[in-house]
């Protein structure tokens, strides 16, 4: 009987309003009534009050007055302390009209009277009793008819704060879940021992008795809300305590955005591996892009993608998404068309090596900023195919720059990486010849036509290619999970923050910049291993195994921010620095890419490598059959480096 009920108020519709609006309305007019009957037991008030035309004009200014604040349009079964403080503000503007017509009729006609005044306080003050009874009285029908059966999951919720008060609130009111919040846990012991919402505040200590004791079978958390050694001190008392946990996205709290609580996802070592969320000004961004013609290259990529969705909400006039990967595009477009169908949106498959269909597109479209992010990445490929990284890297950068300053284009904010500090692959070579050549030129321009900004900066957790998804399908596949070196280091940070940065230095810059950023404390690969594999459930030496591969061809044991001889100055935003880097005379930068691209028109590998190597006297080739070409060097290490 009791399941029955549940079931027929939970399939219940929201009520209209002009339903709502009558039941106010009745209540008005109930209200009146009951305190005339109540205070016609005193001949003094009974004579002295018009039965009729009283009960006329309380029931017509509270029509008047509902309609004015518009408190018939809340939805009962979810009444909240706004929809009471409308109720307040209704009440009022009910007794300002009442008292308005009296005392005019006091005042002018002479046919009122001051214990009127007292009539209509009463019936006011019962008319917000009836209102409010009732609509508390829906909706505890509504929260009781949602309250989890029997079969239904228990939940826990970290954090007694504001944001986990939302969620509690969230997962009562949701209709189609069936859970109920049992405790919230927190680390604050001022907080422990309380109710809120009459669910009880327990001490995060004890987790893992509390949630055997009472059948919890689900932790909900926050990773922005703790830090990375809390969270996994949180992760291994849910494994204890048999119980799963969940989190909120970082990027994105539905449970405000009142969307599907499917967006919870199980703990990941981004949420292992995030750092503090970064602030960044959207003034500075929105201008710099609102209104205006915007060109993404690489556009398909990680940090491409992500760029194109955080300037898509922007709203540009146009943006203009370029890459030579057929299918990523066509998946990317879908997606901006469904965030921001209103910005028109321009798709471009074709290269960035290509000079007359990147002409075409200049010529066509007035473009005011580019963010140029299209480059081949993966260090052993480029080691092995260095002309594909010259074409691309330089070639394409070389093209795209020079057309920025044909064209005219405002801006133009290239995405290079921390290996083009100190280069010891090809990679990182060619990406610090991009950096060279668009900062020469910016400085040829002499702060004239296009402002040329460059952003540095490491590993992005997550991205195609990178070390986490390659973990995942190891993980997947039973292992082992490979790692070059036990030693090795790598600065990460995620896709959305490294996103954010890229945009603000973009819209900081004046040109001629290199910003870094600041990628907070390097990661061990290794440990960065041994996390997944407990994350998965599994244990290393029994269930899986890490095996060490030697390092490859370019590769690092660590990467660097700065450069030999370079510093930075720090901007208006902490996580953003400017690099103090040795300037290069455009002449100069011109004859040696010339002396490149001679070398690439020939497919001499080693003379492409040997050129660069002049431009760049830091890159000193390791674990590659380049080394040959640096000059002799007396640290051992090195040269067995080389070996």
């Amino acid at each position: 009987m009791v399941n029955r009920f549940k079931y027929r108020v939970n399939t219940l519709n929201f009520q209209p309003p002009w339903l709502i609006l009558l039941i106010d309305v009745f209540f008005s007019f109930v209200s009146a009534l009951l305190v005339f009957v109540f205070i016609s037991q005193s001949d003094n008030f009974y004579f002295q009050i018009p039965f009729y035309s009283s009960l006329i004009k309380f029931t017509v200014t509270g029509l008047i007055s509902t309609s004015i604040t518009r408190s018939y349009r809340g939805v009962i079964r979810h009444t909240s302390l706004e929809d009471i403080l409308t109720l307040l503000k209704t009440s009022a503007i009910q007794l300002t009209l009442l008292f308005s017509i009296e005392i005019i009729g006091i005042t002018l006609l002479n046919n009122s009277s001051t214990i009127i005044l007292y009539y209509y306080f009463l019936s006011s003050v019962m008319s917000l009793f009836l209102f409010f009874n009732y609509r508390i009285g829906i909706r505890y029908v509504f929260v009781f008819a949602r309250t989890a059966s029997a079969e239904g999951l228990k939940v826990g919720v970290f954090g007694a704060g504001e944001s986990g008060i939302l969620l509690s609130n969230y997962l009562k009111n949701d209709r189609a879940n069936k859970t109920t919040v049992v405790a919230f846990f927190d680390d604050e012991l001022s907080k422990c021992s309380k109710l809120i919402n009459g669910i009880p505040v327990v001490s995060a200590r004890g987790l893992e008795q509390y949630a055997k004791k009472n059948g919890i079978k689900q932790i909900i958390a926050s990773p922005r809300l703790i830090s990375n050694a809390r969270k996994e001190e949180l992760f291994e008392a849910c494994k204890k305590a048999g119980v799963q946990l969940k989190v909120i996205p970082h990027d994105d709290i539905w449970f405000v955005e009142k969307k599907k609580p499917e967006k919870l996802h199980d703990i990941e070592i981004l949420d292992l591996l995030g750092r503090e969320q970064i602030s960044t000004d959207k003034a500075e961004i929105q201008t710099m892009i609102s209104g205006r013609a915007i060109m993404v290259t690489g556009a398909a990529g990680s940090i491409g993608s992500e760029l194109a969705r955080q300037i898509i909400a922007e709203e540009p006039s146009l943006l203009i998404v370029l890459d030579q990967a057929e299918s990523p595009l066509h998946d990317l477009v879908i997606d901006l068309k469904n965030l921001k169908p209103d910005v028109k949106l321009v798709p471009v498959l074709t290269d960035v090596v290509n000079k007359k269909r990147l002409d075409y597109i200049f010529s066509t479209y007035k473009i005011d900023v580019i963010f140029h992010a299209a480059a081949y990445k993966h260090v052993p490929m480029q080691e092995q195919h260095p002309y594909e990284a010259f074409y691309c890297n330089i070639q394409g950068t070389y093209n795209l720059a020079n057309l920025a300053v044909s064209y005219e284009v405002g801006k133009f904010i290239m995405v290079s990486t921390d290996k083009a500090v100190n280069p010891t692959n090809i990679m990182g070579a060619t990406k610090r010849a991009a950096e060279i050549y668009t900062q020469s030129l910016n400085t040829q321009l002499g702060g004239k036509g296009t402002q040329f900004i460059t952003t540095r900066f490491g590993n992005v957790l997550g991205s195609n290619g990178s070390v986490v998804p390659l973990f995942k399908k190891q993980i997947a596949a039973g292992g082992p999970l490979t790692i070059t070196h036990p030693e090795i280091t790598r600065y990460f940070m995620t896709i959305s923050e490294a996103c954010n940065l890229v945009l603000e230095a973009g819209a900081m810059g004046k040109g001629g910049e290199i910003f870094v950023f600041d990628m907070g404390t390097p990661v061990k690969i290794n440990d960065l291993a041994v996390k997944m594999i407990k994350l998965s459930g599994k244990e290393l030496g029994r269930d899986i195994e890490i095996k060490y591969t030697g390092l490859r061809e370019g590769e690092k044991l660590y990467e660097e921010l700065l450069a030999n001889g370079e510093n930075t100055k720090p901007t208006y935003n902490k996580k953003i620095m400017i690099a103090k880097v040795r300037p290069y005379a455009f002449q100069e930068v011109v004859s040696q890419f010339n002396e490149i691209f001679s070398y690439m028109n020939e497919m001499d590998e080693m003379g492409m490598v040997a050129s660069i190597k002049t431009l760049i006297p830091e890159f000193k080739s390791n674990q590659s059959r380049f080394c040959n070409l640096d000059k002799p060097v007396k640290d051992l290490q090195q040269t067995k480096e080389c070996v």
